[in-house]
């Protein structure tokens, strides 16, 4: 292992295998080193409030990351040998993955999104151009609703709740087979009429409900 040398402690998988939504994230800290259980310590609150603000519990889910130890600096990004340690621990994830669950795994964070879509080579793969939407493994044996991580969240992006319970609901949704693709609607230089009726419904829905708006806005 490219990390033998490198990393510290080893994580094992959290939560019920029978679970049918799996959260992914990248690696370990040093608190789930410590207490051995993936998502705790400060990334761990912040999934706590998220599953809260859905009504959910962790008990619902099974837990775990791409890596089983904790990488040095608390990242793979940018290391030489990060194509070689998710490798190495893919034996931990198969184990797993290829028993008929999760149906769903939320990919928390870009390495988990890379690792279980097979896009490693394309770091400019950005979370928040994917986010939202629905993929299906390579081997077909589940969906992958990517997100954000909990951690980046507690790091300062607290305004980014609502669009990772949005994501969750999303698997959620899947999980029980009630998904349905949202049609898109193109509007093309809309006449002020529309675009001031448009403004006035989001404003709306954003008073009953804050933190559940999320907009993107190129222009």
């Amino acid at each position: 292992c490219s990390l033998y040398e490198r990393g510290h402690g080893f994580v094992p998988w959290d939560g019920p295998t029978n679970a049918p939504i799996l959260w992914m994230g990248e690696g370990p800290g040093y608190d789930e080193a410590a207490i051995g259980r993936p998502f705790v310590g400060a990334a761990g609150s912040m999934l706590e409030r998220i599953l809260r603000r859905n009504h959910l519990q962790r008990g619902q889910f099974r837990i775990g990351n791409v890596l089983q130890c904790v990488p040095p600096g608390l990242s793979l990004e940018g290391e030489t040998y990060q194509y070689t340690a998710i490798d190495h621990c893919r034996v931990h994830r198969e184990k797993f993955l290829s028993q008929g669950y999760p149906q769903v795994v939320l990919a928390a964070g870009g390495t988990a999104l890379r690792t279980l879509l097979g896009l490693h080579g394309m770091d400019r793969i950005r979370v928040e151009e994917f986010h939202g939407t629905v993929h299906d493994d390579p081997e077909g044996r589940f969906k992958v609703v990517p997100s954000f991580h909990p951690s980046y969240l507690q790091r300062g992006a607290h305004n980014l709740i609502g669009t990772v319970s949005f994501d969750l609901q999303l698997a959620l949704e899947v999980a029980r087979g009630q998904c349905q693709p949202q049609p898109l609607e193109l509007i093309i230089d809309p006449p002020v009429e529309w675009r001031r009726a448009w403004v006035e419904q989001l404003e709306a829905a954003a008073r009953q409900d804050p933190e559940g708006i999320a907009i993107a806005c190129d222009t």
